[in-house]
């Protein structure tokens, strides 16, 4: 069963590269605690005029190279999906999508364990109920878009007669928003290496944005110009002919999107980098 087969990959493959990708973290963090030991041996201190210590978390920084890899992966795959189905948005198949469905699956369980683990180390000693609270408190928007994803999403993707092989366009442009991971996940590992004072975070944070309004927002609207352009009808027959559920998904799509651009644009506020 090829299903069964890519489920099992995905599920050996997330999991071997947060392993691999945590020696590279902690040769960085171990990097980043040589530089502070060098600057305070010069006499050198932080802004705020203390030397902390690096409190930044391999387990963390492994996670971030993860998921820069996933939205990688994710961005490659809506590119073959788009270019095998932009011919007719409606009918076209992709031999793409559904083999890659499955085998991105298992990311989104793991996920939700390694944003555990790989919580801060000030939180070691805490009790599992505290952490569970920080951890849903703190991770609430990702929690609720891996949750969605998987008992939403995946069902009227999976389910042929649901949606009877139509919409694989559609599929293609919502993994495309993966375009805008990668500088969001690179801002963290930043942050957590204490570079947010730097050109380099500056010019990704405004590469997040522009990413995030373009493949995250501005997509949707896009997908609903390139139906009414295929449909070769007037706007107002064309979008009556889309049903209700289909209006309803992307606007609430559209809405939590939003709601992901405000929540970046509170922490962002929160660490005093706007």
């Amino acid at each position: 069963n090829m299903a069964a087969y890519e489920l099992v990959c995905g599920s050996i493959f997330w999991p071997m590269c947060f392993v691999l990708a945590n020696v590279g973290g902690t040769s960085l963090c171990s990097w980043r605690e040589r530089l502070d030991n060098k600057a305070s041996e010069n006499g050198i201190r932080d802004a705020d005029g203390k030397n902390e210590k690096l409190r930044s978390s391999s387990k963390e920084i492994a996670h971030m190279f993860v998921s820069i890899l996933q939205a990688s992966l994710t961005s490659i795959a809506a590119i073959i999906i788009l270019k095998e189905t932009h011919q007719d948005v409606i009918q076209s198949r992709s031999q793409t999508l559904v083999p890659y469905a499955y085998f991105l699956l298992p990311y989104f369980i793991y996920d939700l364990v390694v944003m555990y683990v790989a919580f801060p180390d000030y939180l070691i000693n805490a009790t599992s109920r505290y952490k569970i609270g920080v951890y849903f408190k703190k991770r609430f928007p990702l929690i609720l878009h891996h949750v969605l994803i998987v008992t939403l999403g995946y069902p009227v993707l999976l389910n042929y007669n649901l949606r009877k092989g139509y919409g694989d366009f559609f599929f293609g442009c919502f993994c495309l928003s993966e375009l805008s991971n990668p500088f969001l996940n690179f801002a963290q590992i930043l942050i957590e290496l204490r570079f947010q004072q730097t050109i380099h975070f500056a010019i990704n944070g405004l590469l997040t944005v522009v990413f995030f309004i373009i493949f995250r927002l501005a997509i949707l609207p896009y997908c609903y110009i390139i139906y009414i352009w295929q449909q070769e009808m007037d706007w107002y027959s064309s979008l009556r002919r889309m049903s209700l559920i289909c209006h309803f998904s992307m606007c609430f799509i559209f809405s939590f999107q939003l709601y992901l651009l405000k929540s970046i644009f509170r922490a962002a506020r929160k660490r005093k980098l706007l």
